[in-house]
């Protein structure tokens, strides 16, 4: 199993709830994660469908990697995995809250067009 078909198996319809799942089981186990992110996949793997879906977990990877002090895979940042239109993960946000998050989303996040609230990764 690489380390994009880690990601696709948490691809459901419920976002947040995949993105709540990856995040517990990153911690559960991070060494074993860790193993599998680092296999390179063939990028060709993902679908039209899956794009939005495994960009966000591939964005959420990237930060997980990056605040546990691990090394990022180069295969996590390639530019397949950039949102051509603003995303933000959330049904509940307001006009106010998309100009905040602009500011506020985090790096890996932000460089996909995905606008998050931190707050909203309290699992990590």
């Amino acid at each position: 199993m690489t380390g994009l078909d880690l990601i696709k198996s948490y691809n459901q319809n419920d976002l947040e709830w995949s993105m709540n799942q990856f995040i517990d089981d990153f911690k559960a186990d991070t060494h074993a994660f860790y193993e599998k992110i680092s296999l390179e996949p063939n990028l060709i793997e993902i679908t039209k469908e899956e794009t939005i879906q495994v960009t966000v977990l591939v964005a959420l990877t990237d930060y997980l990697l990056q605040i546990n002090n691990l090394f990022v895979p180069s295969w996590v940042r390639s530019k397949l995995f950039q949102l051509e239109e603003p995303l933000f993960v959330s049904r509940s946000y307001d006009d106010a809250d998309h100009i905040r998050l602009l500011y506020q989303t985090p790096a890996p996040f932000r460089a996909r067009n995905i606008f998050v609230k931190r707050e909203g990764m309290d699992r990590i």
